[in-house]
């Protein structure tokens, strides 16, 4: 009977400390583990040559060391300043500024930045916030691993508007312990309101097991921008945590 490609392998023993910490610092890390490498601590390859181990291997090395993606949503009602948040994110973070401030259109749809934050990699999501868009952001809460929820710190006018649809995501089963960071963007303007007003009138009645916070930001001057973000990137949960709770 003819041998199959996996009938003949080479085992490569991996370190059992080494496993251990891929664990600890990837929970996603474990699932792929098991399938990846069902051993006990031991990964099973064709053996077809050397060049197809150092393949082999080679990609696992990848795997082991590659940054894992934390999706981020940003969110909020229109001209709250989530672009524009954004494009100067990439300026912060990465050597090439983004978009001139007074270049930025309003989003239709959705605008995505891959940024690498020291050891760790966020994949920014802005989403319009235009009434009739807002329906766009079902399609992206299940796979979010963190929301950024921006208002217009300055706008009076709108705050109802920010605080019910702020509520209404929240109440989201998709969303259930994924932590959710409102920026008071606008911070710049006098005519602000402080993040302790803001906090006051957005803070859930029941976070439902989430990280929740509010801090004051400026899109423009970047003041309290990467304070915010690590916050996000510190407390973004797993996925199929958020699901096993959400029920999904």
């Amino acid at each position: 009977r003819p041998q199959s490609a996996f009938s003949r392998v080479t085992r490569v023993t991996l370190s059992r400390a080494r496993v251990a910490v891929v664990l600890k610092s990837r929970p996603s890390a474990r699932r792929c583990f098991v399938v990846a490498c069902p051993g006990q601590g031991e990964c099973a390859a064709p053996l077809s040559g050397r060049r197809q181990m150092f393949s082999l291997l080679s990609g696992f090395v990848h795997w082991l060391f590659e940054k894992e993606e934390q999706k981020i949503l940003i969110v909020g009602v229109d001209h709250a300043g989530k672009t524009t948040l954004m494009e100067q994110m990439k300026g912060l973070y990465r050597k090439k500024p983004g978009m001139p401030v007074d270049k930025i259109p309003p989003t239709v749809g959705l605008n995505m930045a891959k940024i690498d934050i020291g050891s760790r990699r966020a994949v920014f999501w802005d989403l319009g916030g235009q009434r009739s868009m807002r329906s766009v952001w079902d399609h992206y809460l299940a796979d979010a691993n963190a929301v950024m929820f921006v208002v217009d710190a300055a706008d009076e006018g709108r705050m109802e508007e920010a605080a019910t649809a702020h509520a209404n995501l929240l109440d989201r089963a998709e969303l259930a312990r994924v932590p959710v960071l409102l920026f008071a963007n606008k911070q710049d303007l006098r005519e602000a309101s402080p993040a302790e007003v803001i906090a006051k009138r957005f803070a859930p009645t029941d976070r439902r097991g989430r990280a929740w916070r509010c801090m004051g930001v400026s899109a423009l001057t970047l003041e309290g921008v990467n304070a915010g973000v690590t916050w996000l990137l510190d407390n973004a949960i797993p996925r199929d945590a958020a699901s096993e709770e959400g029920g999904s």
